[in-house]
């Protein structure tokens, strides 16, 4: 390739991203990623000086009666399949601004997550308020923030260590797209694994790097902000160990000591201070006393997953919801695009298992599998203790979109080769193109036509069923 095509490659990506993100902010209405009123409200808090959420009987914080006018705003057409309704409350959002008031607003469900993930929301949130825009502005700027945020922490990943392709296949499908496009947690923490992973392997290749302290310690910062929002992500802690393992290298041994007890720490805390009467299956039960029941009762434990995980109607609906159920869960892939992104990540699942070899070294690829692998049993078992009806027959609220994280972190455990970028490229490429199309359509579907007279896949969210 000549050097003048390279030049222009990168500025021609990153037009097309962002026309790809302006493209759905203008046909996705606001606040309709899952929970996303209360991770908005969250980040307004937090620029309110809110580093912890306080209060009873529900935490929460003080935010712009704007903020919490858009949320209610939001609640009222949640169910709504009129597309006039959605044409209104975006006018409304519009003029809507800032009172300048405050008013106590409770979110218990995002009291447990460290706030590093709401910071550059917050930082935006706390501009626009004083530069006066209307909330859709500030929408508009804390959305397109958060999303060059995610994209410069993945980029700084490449260039510390070349993301493996299966890992790009996870980032560009439909549901990691919606959230990268949102200013919500889920797009900043899969761009923390990502980094996280990258400087992990480069350490592992290069043991006596001049930029080795330097590393380590970048890494163990962003696995205490992930672990610290993601409890099922703990297992993160153990990269700084394993790194001790291989090179001896006491600051290793020293970042994995104090990122454990940092993450161990936090979650005790929130634990201990959240209050939560609002988002919870266990009423009267705190999640703390469920803990202590199912450690006690191991074999309650391994009942309740067997029964989750042999329930068919169940597993497809992770595989579904890991492709993309958007808006509040509530807007569906077209089939067309489902079956093309099924067909898409299983191929690339099987190219790296079966053609792309584990890493050379070989106990470190095993160490990412196990780790993957605990990662995904602990968002069963967190689920289990935070979500699920106590006592459980199944765990319940568990989505597709928890499991992005754990395959891109697997897909550092095999080879590869991009010494023939084409065989790569055009396959990611067109595959960005098609989610972006099913991102748009399905917003199209959901909030400017009649969901009834659509062509897709309906999912009900309680009963668990599928008509095609």
């Amino acid at each position: 390739m000549k050097r003048e095509s390279k030049l222009l490659i990168f500025p021609l990506a990153l037009l097309i991203i962002y026309s790809s993100f302006f493209l759905v902010f203008n046909k996705k209405p606001p606040l309709t990623s899952p929970d996303e009123v209360n991770h908005f409200s969250r980040s307004a808090a937090l620029a309110n000086g809110y580093f912890t959420l306080v209060g009873q009987p529900n935490s929460g914080g003080e935010i712009d009666n704007a903020i919490i006018e858009a949320g209610a705003a939001e609640k009222a057409i949640e169910n709504s399949f009129n597309p006039q309704d959605f044409s209104n409350y975006v006018n409304k959002l519009q003029d809507l601004t800032f009172t300048g008031s405050n008013a106590f607003y409770a979110m218990p469900n995002v009291a447990y997550y460290f706030p590093a993930v709401y910071t550059p929301q917050a930082v935006t949130i706390a501009i626009a308020e004083k530069a006066g825009l209307t909330f859709y502005q500030t929408y508009f700027f804390a959305s397109t923030v958060t999303f060059t945020v995610s994209l410069l922490i993945i980029l700084l990943a490449w260039r510390i260590y070349p993301i493996p392709p299966l890992a790009l296949a996870t980032l560009i499908l439909p549901m990691s797209l919606y959230q990268l496009f949102s200013p919500t947690i889920d797009g900043l923490s899969i761009s923390f694994a990502i980094l996280a992973m990258s400087i992990f392997m480069n350490l592992v290749k290069n043991p006596v790097s001049e930029k080795y302290n330097s590393l380590v310690t970048l890494m163990s910062i962003f696995i205490f902000f992930l672990a610290g929002s993601r409890a099922n992500l703990l297992p993160f802690v153990l990269l700084p160990l394993w790194l001790f393992g291989l090179n001896k290298r006491k600051i290793n041994l020293v970042w994995f000591v104090v990122t454990t007890v940092a993450v161990l720490g936090w979650t005790v805390f929130a634990l201990k201070t959240t209050h939560n009467t609002v988002v919870t299956l266990h009423p009267g039960v705190e999640a703390t006393d469920v803990i202590k029941y199912y450690i006690s009762h191991p074999l309650e434990v391994i009942k309740v997953l067997v029964h989750t995980l042999t329930d068919a109607k169940l597993v497809a609906t992770y595989f579904i919801t890991f492709i993309g159920l958007l808006g509040v869960l509530d807007s569906t892939i077209r089939i067309e695009f489902t079956v093309i992104f099924a067909v898409f990540i299983i191929f690339m699942i099987l190219k790296t298992f079966v053609k792309d070899r584990v890493v050379s070294e070989k106990w470190t690829a095993w160490f990412i599998i196990l780790i993957t692998i605990a990662a995904v049993f602990l968002i069963f078992l967190a689920l289990l203790a935070q979500w699920s009806p106590f006592p459980a027959v199944e765990v319940a609220g568990v989505q597709g979109r928890y499991f992005l994280i754990p395959l891109a972190m697997l897909a550092y455990a095999f080879k590869f080769n991009y010494s023939n970028p084409k065989a790569y490229f055009w396959p990611l490429a067109i595959a960005f193109v098609l989610s972006v199309a099913a991102i748009y359509v399905s917003m199209a579907d959901r909030y400017a036509s009649n969901i009834t007279e659509s062509s897709r896949i309906i999912y009900h969210s309680q009963n668990r069923y599928f008509l095609w």
